[in-house]
């Protein structure tokens, strides 16, 4: 059974930073709405806005966060892997 003994941080850190897009953005289109719904209901145009901000903030802000616990997760694999081996993986042909 063949064991993964390594994991390369950048790779791990882009698939990582696509997660945290894709996360961010459908936190940012959902609190987005809310507070643009909020907002209108209040009478405050400054509630669109902000629900337009939170869909551009919240995608470049999973993206970065997203890099960060790649590149941390990555470098812990690799330590945590010497120490108790690494993950046994099994493949079907």
């Amino acid at each position: 059974m063949p064991i993964l003994k390594s994991v390369d941080m950048m790779s791990l850190a882009k698939i990582a930073t696509l997660f945290g897009v894709v996360v961010g953005l459908v936190m940012g289109i959902f609190y987005g709405v809310i507070t643009a719904a909020i907002g209108i209901h209040r009478g405050f145009a400054i509630g669109a806005i902000a629900g337009i901000a939170l869909v551009i903030i919240m995608p470049i802000l999973g993206a970065v966060c997203g890099f960060i616990s790649g590149v941390v997760h990555a470098i812990l694999y690799n330590v945590f892997a010497k120490w108790v081996g690494g993950v046994n993986l099994e493949f079907q042909q």
